[in-house]
């Protein structure tokens, strides 16, 4: 996922497999909070697919155009 910060709380529970970002590495039973101000781009494990549930308040806000670009069509 690109680099983007949330316009509230995010919550993560890793249920399979794992990601990591520039704040830690995260893996199943693993959870993850952020506030609103934290910026963050989540790459997935290179050993197999990552499955989480993520909590969101509010939207994502992308630092670059591309994302922002497909934004309104994904929901995001």
């Amino acid at each position: 996922i690109p680099r983007h910060v949330h316009m509230g709380e995010e919550m993560t529970l890793v249920l399979q497999g794992g990601y990591q970002d520039q704040h830690g590495h995260y893996l199943p039973g693993d959870i993850e909070e952020r506030n609103g101000d934290e910026s963050h781009a989540i790459k997935v494990d290179t050993d197999g697919e990552c499955i989480a549930l993520i909590f969101t308040q509010g939207r994502l806000k992308f630092d670059n155009w591309k994302p922002r670009l497909i934004q309104p069509f994904l929901g995001i």
